[in-house]
């Protein structure tokens, strides 16, 4: 069972037969009563669009069971009239969803064990065309968030055991301009990060001990 909350609308998805493949139905918190709307063939994944009534969802393909493709629905309609915003044809790779630490925007991924890549949608205009991040080139693996303003990225270009930068929304193609905020450092592994208005928290293993440090 996952579930997420915006204004008086829970969405929550549940899978009863143990195979990952989950439901997700809407309930009006309100009431107490179920909405209609069921969508069925999901990941479980469910991100909302900032207008509270439209959420976005990953659907997995049949037979191989890969999450390959992102669906847009909105609340009331039925879920035939959904509309796929993105499919991942190369086979080797799957797809997630989040949500910017901001919320202002909705974050797809696109993994594969030696590349990643991402697009992001609008959150306030959730209708609008996913925008690519960065293209995937072989080797390169990166993570992103965003927050007042900027993109942050954990990459391991130039940087063998990853490093944070930060870009612009509009020059995120650009790797030329990507600022340093966590340089490459020998000896320790950047695991992740966590953005928040006044610190910055990331994750780091260092003589194979992990730890988490609070940047101001």
């Amino acid at each position: 069972l996952t579930t997420t909350v915006t204004g008086e609308t829970l969405a929550y998805a549940e899978d009863t037969v143990s195979r990952r493949i989950y439901t997700i139905r809407f309930r009006d918190l309100a009431t107490g009563e179920n909405h209609p709307d069921t969508i069925e063939g999901t990941t479980g994944g469910i991100v909302w669009a900032l207008d509270n009534r439209t959420v976005f969802y990953v659907k997995r393909e049949e037979g191989t069971m890969r999450a390959y493709q992102v669906w847009r629905h909105t609340l009331g309609t039925e879920s035939s009239a959904d509309v796929l915003v993105y499919e991942e044809e190369d086979a080797e790779f799957l797809i997630g969803i989040s949500r910017s630490r901001s919320r202002d925007y909705v974050l797809i991924g696109s993994f594969q064990t030696l590349s990643h890549e991402y697009r992001y949608v609008d959150a306030r205009r959730p209708a609008s065309d996913p925008v690519v991040f960065l293209p995937r080139e072989s080797e390169h693996e990166y993570d992103i968030d965003h927050l007042d303003g900027r993109f942050y990225i954990r990459t391991n270009w130039e940087a063998r055991d990853f490093r944070l930068l930060s870009v612009e929304p509009e020059e995120s193609v650009d790797k030329s301009k990507w600022r340093v905020e966590i340089p490459a450092r020998d000896g320790i592994h950047l695991r992740g990060f966590e953005l928040f208005k006044d610190h910055l928290v990331v994750s780091e293993r260092r003589e194979g001990i992990s730890r988490l440090k609070v940047i101001p």
